[in-house]
């Protein structure tokens, strides 16, 4: 009795002292500590505590429940000290559940009463922390939570507590993964108060979007992507766009309108939800249904949808129609189109006659029924093409040039047809908007289509026109900083070409991780359910056909920095052919190895070459003269002055590695302002005689909000009010898709941008 009472004195008399606790909470959680390491966790000086701690120390020593390890002469909790361990858990459970109840506001809007175990749950299940670890991790919550003597928690700041203890142990990825994606109270006050400011066309529901596209950001870059590709984003290497949207939807299609007109569009497992869309019975049927058609597929894609033979697709239904009427049915097309700001820029490519592989194709014509051939329908499909192009010319109802679609002629036959072509010459005269598509090129293959985003699609795929280039589209681009990979080669080549490859592979990896997430939408979410619609057994969008592009963001600047030569003398250009050939080579490679439609392409957004502009300016203090003041997105850099022939001439001798895409842009504002139709007649044959695949003449405008008024340029204050850029609008091009620009709403980065390339008078 004696000695039993003795054993229950000294233990209990051990863990008297609140010290002698923590000392045995801080062995059960963390074995094997010096004198000194024990201390310092315990917030004790050594110089000072030293003699303090020893005797306390002792104390558990001689009771048996802390022992030390006679080679390191660290300490750890003996067999007895983990069963008298275990004990004060239990004890202290059970004293917060009778006498210190802390209350949990959860992420299901729920009040609950804390319990440590759901926090071990949630370390197994979001992290897969082990069951030892996660037990360990929560009981040290839990302890930090009590000392605060909160009695009404949130799982946010709970949450935070079990990140802060996973960072401390060194368990970095364990809190990526457990990290809560959101916004800070202030960013989404401040997102509301300014959402309205972003757009033209504000609705409650961009406020809500935009926070969401926070979240999907965050997830991407702290979850999906490996760390190297996330940090090569982040810190201005290479540029991923539209993160939000990365994991969820295709960058672009182009359709197969032939197809959807022969179809009942409807969402999988939702037929008696929703009625289907239903193919156009009559002409006056064919606006609202190509309207709703493309309003459904908006949702499925982030940027862009084009539809190829636009004209020809869409020719049975005006079959015994008079040209008025076609004309009457088409503007009600582009008025809806027009209606609204869309998510998506529409393309229409068209053609001036029936191309012979098309000629004696089955043509789709009311209620999804076969009529005749597409051959015979030669004279509707130039009543739709004269329709578009006298639509256009003569503006909306506001008095503002169309936004969508995007016009793209594609030019088969340079001599034929040369009464639609002269008003296609004045329209670009005066709008600045229609594409041409150069496929009287061998290069071209016999069907290559365009997007007014530069995306290109060519038939060299897998050599069948139709699955290669309509009914498929565009996943996406990614940017490389071509002037980081210069300053950083430092006119090293081998330096120069390891660095631009370590880019490339960074691209292609994103790449594949965003294949294998747009599969699981299609198949396993079913969040993109029209793109799993069936054309005789195949999916309608052709996902291993779809492009994946590789863009080169201030690429001539690069070159010019890495050669010390002007862009335009012979050693600069020998250097970018070599960059572009071993890039093609390389690609290739990749291609066949991942089967993965992969391309060089120009870059067919602005915001890559702000964003690495500011980004390099910070990193490289050294070098800020070396840096330029603009990121070009093609070969040519941005506003030089060169002839449009010199720009031709340059364009075409790289034309060929540009398998997603090139434009080469003429700017009627600063280069040829008095030009005459007779001179852009000349000029554009000079352009079809040299190896450019794809150009276009930009015409600007800018539009008084306040006096309703259209002026030629692009101007800072409105010449009749004298308004300044708060209430004027500008439409222009920056890359490739025609744009309006609310310049009192869009970003300083573009304002700055037409300031510095000289395009604001």
């Amino acid at each position: 009795m004696g000695e039993k009472f003795d054993f229950s004195f000294r233990v209990l008399s051990a863990i008297s002292s609140p010290l002698r606790v923590e000392i045995l909470k801080l062995l059960s959680r963390r074995k094997f500590r010096s004198f000194t390491e024990i201390m310092y966790e315990l917030g004790m000086t050594p110089k000072t505590d030293a003699g303090k701690f020893a005797y306390h120390l002792n104390q558990l020593r001689e009771a048996n429940l802390v022992l030390s390890d006679e080679k390191t002469g660290k300490y750890f909790l003996s067999p007895l000290g983990e069963r008298v361990v275990d004990f004060l858990w239990l004890l202290e459970d059970f004293g917060r559940r009778e006498f210190g109840e802390i209350f949990v506001r959860t992420s299901k809007l729920k009040i609950e009463r804390f319990d440590r175990s759901k926090i071990a749950e949630a370390l197994k299940r979001e992290a897969g922390v082990p069951q030892d670890l996660a037990e360990e991790i929560a009981r040290e919550a839990e302890e930090r939570l009590f000392k605060l003597k909160v009695k009404y928690l949130t799982a946010p700041l709970i949450r935070e507590f079990v990140n802060a203890i996973l960072l401390e142990k060194g368990f970095e990825e364990y809190r990526h993964s457990l990290t809560r994606l959101g916004l800070p109270v202030y960013d989404v006050s401040q997102l509301i108060k300014t959402a309205g400011e972003r757009t033209l066309f504000p609705t409650p529901e961009l406020a809500r979007g935009l926070a969401g596209d926070s979240v999907f950001e965050q997830y991407l870059l702290l979850k999906v992507l490996p760390r190297k590709i996330a940090d090569a984003h982040l810190s201005g290497k290479i540029h991923i766009p539209q993160a939000n949207y990365w994991i969820l939807k295709p960058y672009g299609i182009q359709h197969n309108l032939a197809f959807l007109l022969n179809e009942k569009i409807s969402f999988n497992g939702a037929e008696n939800i929703f009625n289907p869309l239903i193919p156009p019975e009559d002409a006056d049927d064919v606006p609202l249904y190509l309207y709703n058609l493309l309003t459904l597929f908006d949702t499925h894609f982030s940027s862009a949808q084009s539809i190829d033979f636009f004209n020809i697709f869409l020719a049975p239904f005006f079959k015994s129609t008079s040209y008025e009427k076609t004309k009457i049915i088409l503007k009600k097309i582009i008025e809806l189109l027009n209606m609204v700001e869309r998510k998506t820029i529409i393309t229409f490519n068209l053609e001036f006659s029936i191309p012979k592989f098309l000629e004696s194709e089955p043509a789709i014509g009311f209620k999804g029924r076969e009529d005749g051939t597409y051959g015979e329908y030669e004279n509707e499909s130039r009543n739709i093409l004269r329709a578009l192009i006298e639509i256009f010319k003569e503006k909306s109802s506001n008095n503002l040039p169309y936004i969508q679609p995007q016009l793209i002629f594609k030019i088969r036959e340079v001599d034929k047809y040369s009464e639609e072509f002269n008003k296609i010459l004045e329209l670009s005269l005066e709008t600045g908007q229609p594409f041409f598509a150069n496929l009287t090129l061998d290069w071209q293959l016999p069907n290559t289509n365009y997007s007014a985003t530069i995306h290109r699609l060519d038939a060299g795929f897998k050599g069948n026109w139709k699955t290669d280039t309509i009914g498929t589209g565009y996943m996406d681009w990614i940017a490389i900083n071509m002037v980081r990979i210069a300053i950083m080669a430092k006119g090293d080549d081998d330096r120069f070409f390891e660095g631009l490859n370590d880019a490339i592979n960074c691209a292609v990896q994103a790449f594949l991780i965003k294949r294998e997430e747009i599969r699981k939408r299609v198949s396993s979410n079913r969040l993109l359910p029209l793109l799993n619609l069936k054309i005789d057994g195949s999916p309608y969008f052709v996902e291993e056909a779809a492009s994946y592009s590789i863009c080169y963001t201030g690429l001539p600047e690069a070159i010019q920095i890495h050669t010390s030569s002007h862009f335009n003398e012979e050693s600069a250009i020998d250097f970018l052919t070599k960059i572009l050939r071993n890039s093609d080579e390389l690609i290739r490679k990749i291609s066949e190895e991942e089967s993965l439609r992969l391309n060089i392409m120009e870059t067919s957004d602005i915001k890559p070459s702000f964003r690495f502009l500011k980004l390099d300016r910070t990193i490289f203090q050294n070098y800020k003269d070396a840096i330029p003041s603009l990121y070009s997105t093609g070969i040519i850099p941005t506003g030089i002055k060169l002839s449009a022939s010199e720009k031709a001439r340059l364009v075409g001798k790289v034309n060929v590695y540009f398998k997603g895409g090139q434009i080469l842009n003429i700017n009627l504002d600063k280069e040829l302002k008095s030009l005459s139709l007779s001179e852009i007649g000349k000029l554009t044959s000079m352009i079809l005689a040299s190896n450019v695949g794809f150009f276009t003449y930009t015409r600007s405008s800018t539009y008084c909000l306040n006096c309703k008024k259209l002026f030629k340029g692009i101007l800072k204050t409105c010449p009749a009010c004298s308004r300044n850029t708060e209430r004027v609008m500008y439409n222009t091009r920056l890359t490739g898709a025609y744009m309006c620009i609310h310049a009192g709403k869009t970003e300083q980065d573009i304002l700055d941008f037409l300031t510095r390339s000289g395009l604001i008078k």
